[in-house]
């Protein structure tokens, strides 16, 4: 039996620029998909490319349930040819929707706990933190839903025990994914206006929005790569070969 292997960032990092690269296309167009959503989401000033006359609440959720089957089908897919298994695109969605509620009710259940934390935070910032810590412990929660089929709070235990020891890790990798999204939609953000700033103003509110969802999905293929290399290796460090018998 192998001996588990050591956890590191430089890996897994290396690991999803690979994983990326070869199935780039493929996940794209998942995630292309799952960001549409995005378009009837208003912004700060009510402005939405699409207006189908729903409530701001409402149209978060579509978009966020949108992007949660995006990624649990990439997680999957990533995760399957990973091990070498030419998995189609058509498994990945019948496993994502097969496991839809309970990855919803894992998602949930993450929001409500971040959003507890900060309403009982003195400080926003403060609440921040607690969020992306306890993110940080719980974000393996995700793949090991998709991937093992299990429950919501059998999930999160899984996360736990998946992550101990490694947890400093985890919040650098997440602490990097989100950096990186922050980071991307505000330079985009500010080019998109720079360069329309010459032309008409009625085109910077829709570019701008599509601009913004391009780049949010290459994100979320990314950051989908990201947890079905993480959730890999740390299977790996944790249990050995013993990573062949995840799936039945």
């Amino acid at each position: 039996m192998k001996q588990p292997a050591d956890f590191r960032i430089g890996s897994v990092l290396k690991r999803t620029g690979l994983v990326f690269a070869r199935n780039f296309f493929a996940l794209a167009g998942i995630a292309g998909i799952a960001v549409l959503p995005g378009l009837i989401v208003p912004a700060r000033d009510g402005y939405a490319p699409i207006h189908l006359g729903l409530p701001a609440w409402a149209a978060i959720s579509v978009y966020v349930t949108s992007i949660l089957l995006g990624q649990s089908i990439m997680c999957f897919v990533a995760f399957q040819r990973m091990r070498g298994r030419p998995i189609s695109l058509s498994e990945g969605i019948k496993a994502a929707l097969r496991r839809a509620l309970l990855l919803v009710g894992t998602t949930l259940f993450i929001l409500m706990t971040i959003g507890i934390l900060q309403s009982r935070s003195e400080s926003y910032v403060a609440g921040v933190v607690a969020g992306v810590i306890f993110l940080s412990i719980w974000v393996m929660a995700l793949p090991v839903c998709v991937i093992e089929g299990l429950g919501p709070l059998r999930s999160f235990g899984r996360s736990w025990v998946l992550t101990k020891g490694h947890r400093g890790k985890m919040l650098i990798l997440v602490l990097l994914a989100f950096a990186a999204l922050v980071g991307l939609l505000e330079t985009m953000r500010f080019v998109v206006r720079a360069i329309l700033s010459f032309g008409p103003s009625g085109l910077i509110g829709p570019i701008a929005r599509i601009d913004q969802l391009t780049w949010t999905a290459l994100w979320t293929v990314f950051f989908a790569i990201l947890l079905s290399v993480s959730y890999h290796e740390l299977r790996a460090a944790k249990e050995g070969d013993r990573l062949v018998e995840v799936f039945e």
